[in-house]
């Protein structure tokens, strides 16, 4: 009887990416989630952070899902580490706060689309939690 060997999947973790310059003296750490207002409105600080300070600073975002309030911060976060995985981490961040109050699973594989992902087994992956 023949065995099925199951593919080890490579995951990029979130603690590795970040925007900005990798030697800047001054690291932004953000711990969020894409379903909260007050995070979508530290993204866009964020962003003219990191335009005022071009070169100066570096900034994380880490994945805190509150899922008792946020019953799809957990899915879109996944989303986000997938979209890392070829490296349109940033742009799927984006979409995600810009769309926080649309994050079903469905939709999730919309915004992957518009991020320029073009993994055809993105929503299998969601479903499966393969980068959960």
């Amino acid at each position: 009887m023949a065995m099925k060997v199951k593919e080890v999947v490579e995951i990029i973790p979130p603690k590795d990416i970040f925007v900005g310059n990798p030697e800047a003296s001054v690291t932004l750490m953000e711990f969020g989630e894409y379903e909260n207002e007050d995070c979508a409105k530290a993204n866009e600080v964020v962003k003219r952070l990191l335009d005022e300070f071009e070169g100066r600073i570096k900034f994380q975002f880490r994945h805190f899902p509150l899922t008792r309030i946020h019953q799809r911060s957990m899915k879109a976060g996944e989303a986000s580490v997938a979209a890392a995985q070829v490296g349109k981490f940033w742009e799927m961040h984006n979409i995600l706060f810009q769309n926080r109050r649309q994050l079903g699973t469905t939709s999730l594989k919309l915004y992957s689309r518009e991020a320029g992902i073009s993994n055809k087994h993105f929503l299998d992956e969601l479903i499966n939690s393969t980068y959960g």
